[in-house]
């Protein structure tokens, strides 16, 4: 999935490694339909100030890749941004009004870094309540990630 701080290369992701790159992706499993999708299209400060966000992204990438051996202080910077801006629930409202509009019952998203899994009171196709998902960071410690299977969803951390 694309985001807002890999967008700028997703030329050379298909180039370099031979795949597609895709802003959503949607597919059924087991009667349940799904969508993912990065959730920077919910932050409305990535939406409204297209450019100036794109300018923090990098920012962001280069303090990461560059100024920090460990990345820890970029880390503390990003969550603290998450949590003093509410961007969580923020993405959370977003991803749920867009379940219902695209009437699908699960949602994974990503962006705001903070895994989590929330079932909303509205129902999706199949008659259960809208699962949202977001996959926190794979780059982080602990690293968090989704899995889709024959017993549903499930959000996993690993050390």
């Amino acid at each position: 999935m694309l985001g807002n701080h890999d967008r700028h290369l997703a030329h050379l992701v298909a180039r370099l490694m031979g795949v597609e790159t895709t802003e959503t992706f949607r597919w059924s499993y087991g009667g349940r339909s799904f969508v993912a999708l990065h959730g920077d299209r919910f932050d409305s400060f990535v939406s409204n100030y297209v450019k100036a966000a794109a300018l923090f992204s990098r920012a962001y990438a280069f303090t990461q890749r560059w100024l920090s051996r460990q990345g820890e202080w970029p880390k503390r910077l990003d969550r603290a941004h998450v949590g003093f801006s509410s961007l969580s629930r923020q993405v959370e409202a977003g991803a749920e009004g867009y379940a219902c509009e695209q009437e699908v019952d699960v949602i994974v998203c990503g962006h705001t870094h903070m895994a989590k899994r929330t079932v909303f009171d509205r129902m999706g196709p199949s008659g259960a309540g809208i699962e949202y998902f977001n996959t926190g960071c794979w780059v982080d410690r602990p690293a968090s990630y989704v899995t889709v299977g024959i017993d549903g969803v499930t959000l996993n951390h690993c050390p």
